[in-house]
């Protein structure tokens, strides 16, 4: 079970949607100060319903491929 928010990969992440849990998807990166300033907001609210949902980020820089499947789009 997750307690905070974890980063994955796309593997794992094929994995925890194949559990057809609850998932939070916070798709993020380094650079993003909008990011940044998300994580403890997200962080917070993954310990609070942690019981119910798997909060999990997504590095879109490591990951790009799973975010362009999402249509996320990064805008530097």
């Amino acid at each position: 079970m997750f307690h905070m928010s974890t980063d994955i990969k796309s593997s794992e992440w094929n994995s925890l949607i194949s559990d057809k849990t609850l998932i939070a998807a916070d798709f993020w990166a380094p650079w993003c100060p909008y990011c940044v300033r998300l994580k403890p907001v997200f962080d917070a609210v993954a310990l609070d319903f942690a019981d119910n949902i798997k909060f999990v980020k997504i590095n879109v820089d490591q990951e790009p491929d799973l975010a362009s499947r999402y249509g996320i789009q990064v805008y530097r």
